[in-house]
């Protein structure tokens, strides 16, 4: 398995060089556009100004004025001139040629808004956008690439970016080009931190890349929580886990569906056991699991250990006691095993020979003090079993599933004949409601 951290990707710092020089170029590109866009507002606003004013003073002023003061010779005949065309000139304005500055009004409510000049200089980013689209229905996704690219130029809000991008990463993962779908897929993410599109096809192009590193497994980690079980995935993910010995609840989850898939990797059906000794499972999935691999492996205790938890908790006592004299013949004994072996004895009808099995193991682990301690501790109750209840042909092995073997009857229903008291374990006869010694109130039998 690869030891990089980091994709290889993200390890080129020439990356990141040449995505913000991209960056720079597209700003630039678009803050010139509107430089030259703003540059024809303005002249536009004067040259029509200036044809407006020419022909709206060829149409108010005769010629005969100008005649006319060309021949005044005193002042007063030049003021009444002038008086005549500013009256000649108003009239105009207010009848026929008053829509001359309402044109000029506009023009120059014009000239704070350059972006209405914006599409000599730009191309219409949506017909681009329909154009790419209509390629790509043709399969020709290096020529919509091309399409959404240019469309990318243009000055749009940033809905209209994620969506063309977004068909713009479809066309880089068709084309095979994953470095490039992964640099677009962040660039969405940049405007939008939580788009599907975007984060799928980062993960989809990681994986076509082999990348095994931090950043990716948090993308294959998305996949799978979006319920994509594919198996180049899932192999990805385990390889990580594993080599972490992470057993988080992902991880685990990881194992689960892989173990559910192919139930033949070792590997990952370690994991999974593991996962469920830590939280201490007894479910009948974890009794499953316990099962196969105890059967596989019956030399393991750890595996016969969870087993009998397993079998005990749920209430299959035969089993748990099974499985429990295995352990000892291991020579495995803890006073929690001995309990578990003990009451699961008592509460399978086997408690009149549990003295005896205790007295055997004794013999064969005569040195064991874990077991001649719990044996000393519990001799008198297994004694009072033992006098209490007529004798079963045997204790529970693991032909009970069969029937006992040949020669063997079926274990008795027991019967009691004596009563012990529970405070100073006197054997009372049956009968009788107050112990004979310390008069304690015995348990009806």
């Amino acid at each position: 398995m690869s030891h990089v951290l980091k994709p290889k990707i993200f390890n080129d710092e020439n990356v990141f060089e040449a995505a913000e020089t991209a960056g720079r170029e597209k700003n630039d590109e678009v803050r010139n556009m509107m430089l030259r866009a703003e540059k024809l507002s303005r002249w536009t606003r004067v040259v029509v100004i200036c044809v407006l004013w020419i022909v709206l003073i060829k149409d108010a002023l005769p010629f005969s004025l100008f005649d006319g003061l060309s021949a005044a010779g005193d002042p007063w005949a030049v003021f009444n001139i002038f008086k005549n065309i500013i009256f000649s000139a108003a009239g105009v304005i207010l009848s026929s040629k008053f829509y001359y500055f309402i044109i000029i009004v506009i023009l120059w409510a014009v000239t704070t808004r350059p972006s209405f000049f914006l599409f000599l200089f730009a191309e219409n980013f949506s017909a681009l956008y329909k154009k790419g689209l209509k390629q790509m229905q043709k399969e020709k996704y290096s020529l919509a690439a091309e399409t959404f690219k240019r469309a990318l130029k243009s000055f749009m809000p940033p809905s209209d970016q994620i969506r063309i991008r977004s068909a713009l990463c479809e066309c880089y993962f068709k084309e095979s080009l994953y470095e490039d779908c992964v640099k677009n897929g962040f660039e969405i993410l940049e405007l939008d931190g939580a788009n599907d599109t975007a984060q799928t096809f980062i993960a989809r192009s990681f994986m076509q890349l082999d990348q095994r590193g931090d950043i990716a497994v948090k993308y294959y980690i998305y996949l799978f929580n979006r319920e994509v079980y594919d198996k180049k995935l899932l192999n990805f993910l385990s390889s990580y886990f594993i080599s972490a010995n992470d057993l988080s609840e992902i991880a685990v989850r990881v194992y689960k569906k892989i173990y559910e898939l192919s139930p033949d990797n070792p590997a990952v059906r370690e994991m999974v056991y593991k996962s469920c000794t830590i939280v201490n499972d007894r479910s009948v999935y974890a009794l499953k699991l316990y099962e196969e691999m105890s059967a596989e492996e019956p030399a393991r205790k750890d595996i016969k250990l969870a087993l009998v938890s397993a079998y005990y908790e749920s209430k299959d006592y035969r089993r748990a006691a099974e499985t429990a004299r295995s352990l000892f013949e291991q020579n495995e004994f803890s006073k929690k095993l001995l309990q578990i072996y003990d009451e699961s004895m008592m509460k399978s009808g086997f408690a009149a020979v549990i003295y005896d099995e205790f007295q055997t193991f004794m013999s064969k682990f005569p040195d064991n003090r874990i077991l001649s301690d719990y044996f000393d501790s519990k001799k008198s109750l297994f004694i009072a079993s033992r006098l209490m209840c007529q004798p079963v042909a045997q204790a529970p092995t693991q032909a009970h599933d069969q029937g006992y073997q040949a020669g063997e009857s079926a274990a008795a229903k027991t019967i009691k004949k004596i009563n012990i008291c529970a405070n100073c374990a006197h054997m009372n006869p049956v009968g009788i409601s107050h112990c004979e010694k310390c008069r304690s109130a015995l348990k009806a039998v």
